[in-house]
């Protein structure tokens, strides 16, 4: 008897972002709260960095497509729930004021609190990307959990920045989402500085100006990568992307590996980039593909269009013979006259007249 499969797990959405004052100076030890439906879903508080990260499931009646609330003190942001979405929500914030530290009087002991430790936001940072420079570039990489954030500081025409993560966040990105970036290589065509990129992976599309791969194309769409950068395409040579797809998710969407592809969402129309299979393991495919800029991209998978040429029906009906007997061309030919040389001109003349005076010689002699 067959057993029935149970249904994946719903991917949770995660929402992160910073808060910063005015100055664009991180601020600390602020709870970021997500509200549904009137009631508390999640919360973070911002580290250091003023990052924030929050993981929000499927749960207390949420479905796709509806409202969740951010909240920050005083400020809150609308933002559409998902199934394996990701959306980055920033706050601008006042500073806290800060409390003055009294002065331990003498023989107070002091022992001086110790202090909370802010929060953690959620179970430990993720691993650090490796960094690969070529040529005369610097830049920095931090990636936490599901985005790949590179800063340039500078980078000189021809050089390239490579930022890539480790298996064992790549692994953890598969069981969320089903695909996970593997790396990111930004070729410079002209000298750049104070760089940014960010670079999400989400299962679903993450943008409402841009229309679904299925939508356009005969692709069904793995997931989407969406690249937010401020460096002009004119400066980039070229992007490379690494990226993985897990084999389960291959199995189930009925695709071979080779049937992977990388498209990229420029002019209102996605294009297919070359794409090719970078190494195969157990649990997953990892491809490369280029691109001459950066956007909102998707992995799409569609099985090869075989082109049958239609082999024309034959036609089976046996054509009728024209059983007439064609008839024969009695016409004599008017430019050939065939005459019979009789031997004696006037010959039949004669034979008519000489049997007329026979016939009138015999009927006289009966009357006689």
């Amino acid at each position: 008897m067959a057993v029935a499969q149970e249904d994946p797990p719903v991917p949770p959405h995660r929402y992160y972002g910073t808060v910063s004052d005015a100055n664009g100076n991180a601020i600390s030890g602020v709870t970021v709260e997500v509200v549904y439906d009137g009631a508390e879903v999640a919360n973070d508080t911002t580290d250091a960095d003023g990052y924030y990260d929050l993981q929000v499931p499927q749960e207390n009646g949420i479905e796709e497509g509806d409202k969740v609330t951010i909240t920050v003190r005083d400020s809150s942001q609308n933002a559409a729930w998902e199934p394996g979405g990701a959306t980055k929500v920033n706050f601008e914030a006042e500073p806290p004021e800060e409390t003055p530290t009294p002065t331990p009087e003498p023989g107070d002991g002091g022992g001086g609190g110790g202090g909370g430790g802010g929060g953690g936001g959620g179970g430990g940072a993720a691993p650090a990307p490796e960094q690969d420079v070529e040529g005369d570039a610097a830049a920095d990489s931090s990636f936490d959990g599901r985005t790949l954030s590179t800063q340039v500081d500078s980078a000189s025409a021809g050089s390239s920045v490579t930022s890539s993560l480790n298996d064992d966040t790549v692994d953890e990105n598969i069981q969320n989402t089903g695909a996970s970036l593997n790396s990111l290589t930004t070729e410079f065509a002209n000298d750049v500085s104070n760089a940014d990129f960010d670079t999400t992976y989400s299962a679903t599309n993450p943008s409402d100006d841009v229309p679904d791969l299925s939508s356009q194309t005969d692709a069904d769409e793995v997931a989407y990568v969406n690249v937010d950068t401020d460096v002009a395409e004119d400066d980039l040579d070229s992007v490379t992307f690494e990226f993985s797809v897990s084999r389960d998710r291959l199995s189930e969407a009925g695709f071979d590996p080779d049937e992977v592809a990388l498209y990229r969402y420029n002019g209102g129309e996605y294009t297919e980039l070359d794409t090719s299979i970078d190494s195969e393991g157990d649990d997953r495919v990892t491809y490369t593909a280029e691109s001459p800029g950066l956007s909102v991209f998707a992995i799409g998978a569609a099985s090869e269009q075989v082109t049958t040429t239609a082999t024309p029906e034959p036609d089976t009906a046996t054509p009728e013979p024209d059983t007439a007997t064609p008839e024969p061309d009695t016409a004599t030919p008017t430019d050939t006259q065939t005459t019979t040389d009789t031997g004696t001109p006037g010959f039949g003349p004669i034979v008519a007249i000489t049997a007329l005076l026979a016939l009138a010689f015999a009927a006289l002699r009966r009357r006689a």
